[in-house]
């Protein structure tokens, strides 16, 4: 479709790369026609894990397109012959594809119709190696179907319809290894044609090996129409859940697989994060207890079994189970408490009752008991005894007790009797002057 060059800009010195139109499709009216559509789309979607656009133009009678540079490798550069990834950095890297594939399907109906390792790139943000830090960009929208832009006179096409200069009825495009039945017959596509590549990327993550192999792109393709769905389990010891997410992606019937982006990168979280303790404990005991028979999957030993097996070694830090409770009616109760005769027949644990409260501590009854009212002492009724030898000490009159209905009244202080001299107004008139 085009040739790839690293460029510079002239005004802010950052590396770009410059798509060109492939030189003998000069004057191929559906290939211009859908480099041009390319350059649309890509000036319109914005997301991290799609590189930025940059500019377009026309060099030397061939049109080009200017993207953001992305460091790093592609994905296929870090599954050499027969080793896969790491289960759960396979998950991962799945999961951040289809999040990319998804934004664009909605935003502008997208269909990629080419996605494999090659075309995905891995910026490692000067990481040694990848990570679940590093930047997953998809590539080559060359391919892509989208809905009509209406940017150029020759898409004529109506509401949400296809743009012209597609991909034509019959006619097959893409990559055998990782390409959809559905697009293999050339039929037309929807998004679920992309979810059934994703889980072909996510089987070749997995195992190291794409799921279907020939001599030739029709025995590969062969693969893809009649043979069965994969199983990753085979080739490697993955998760159960993860078995179950190639495969449904894998359906063969587009209506059988999962119905958004969303939905299978939920089922790509849940398979990377729900059993990751079990499954630890599960190939660690099983690698411990077979080292001496060969490598034995961790599927066919039984459960029942695998709880019984302890491994050996002073690596081992996973805690032991909790002792089950005995049956009813044992006389080892080993720690439990659970009644003897359980009255419906199953087990249940004991309602706990709390200790009575200490008598010391305990307070008294309100019906027994009340504070006591506090009451004054009594007044005396003379507070000293006047001295009899001298006439000038006042005589102190007693204390007037007024009954109350409770008892008792503060007493009331009488002012002693004045000591000056009185005067005493005379009775006979006075004369007259």
């Amino acid at each position: 479709m085009g040739e790839v060059y690293l460029a510079s800009e002239a005004l802010t010195g950052r590396l770009i790369a410059v798509k060109v139109m492939a030189a003998h499709l000069i004057g191929h009216v559906r290939a211009e026609t859908r480099f041009r559509r390319e350059i649309s789309a890509m000036g319109q979607l914005r997301h991290s894990g799609i590189p930025a656009f940059a500019g377009f133009g026309e060099l030397n009678g061939r049109p080009y397109l200017a993207m953001e540079y992305v460091t790093g490798h592609s994905l296929d550069m870090f599954l050499p012959t027969g080793k896969p990834l790491p289960e759960d950095l396979a998950l991962w890297a799945t999961a951040q594809i289809c999040e990319i594939i998804g934004f664009c399907n909605r935003e502008t109906s997208m269909i990629h119709r080419d996605l494999k390792p090659s075309n995905v790139m891995c910026d490692l943000k000067g990481l040694p190696g990848l990570c679940e830090q590093s930047r997953l960009c998809v590539i080559d929208f060359g391919l892509a179907s989208y809905i009509d832009f209406g940017d150029f006179e020759d898409f004529s096409v109506g509401p949400r319809g296809r743009a012209a200069g597609g991909t034509m009825s019959g006619e097959v495009m893409g990559t055998p290894a990782y390409m959809s039945p559905e697009q293999i017959r050339g039929e037309e596509l929807s998004f679920l044609s992309d979810i059934y590549s994703i889980g072909t990327i996510l089987y070749h993550l997995v195992t190291g090996h794409p799921p279907y192999t020939g001599s030739s792109a029709g025995v590969v393709m062969a693969g893809h129409l009649d043979g069965p769905v994969p199983d990753p389990s085979r080739l490697a010891p993955v998760r159960q859940a993860t078995v179950a997410a190639v495969q449904r992606a894998m359906a063969k019937n587009p209506q059988a697989r999962f119905r958004s982006f969303v939905q299978f990168a939920s089922s790509l979280q849940a398979a990377r994060f729900s059993t990751i303790q079990a499954t630890k404990r599960i190939t660690r005991t099983v690698e411990s207890t077979t080292s001496g028979s060969g490598n034995a999957h961790p599927s066919t030993a039984s459960t029942a079994d695998l709880s019984q097996q302890r491994p050996s070694g002073t690596g081992w830090t996973h805690k032991a189970l909790p002792a089950q409770p005995p049956p009813p009616g044992s006389s080892d109760a080993g720690g439990w408490s659970r009644p003897v005769d359980p009255p419906t027949g199953s087990w249940r644990r004991p309602v706990r009752t709390p200790l009575p409260a200490s008598p010391a501590l305990e307070p008294p009854s309100t019906s027994t008991w009340r504070r006591p009212i506090r009451t004054p002492p009594p007044v005396p009724e003379k507070e000293f005894e006047p001295n009899a030898t001298d006439p000038s000490t006042p005589v102190q009159e007693p204390v007037k007790q007024h009954p109350s209905s409770t008892g008792w009244r503060r007493p009331i202080r009488t002012p002693p009797p004045s000591t000056g001299p009185t005067c005493t107004p005379d009775p006979s008139p006075s004369p007259a002057p």
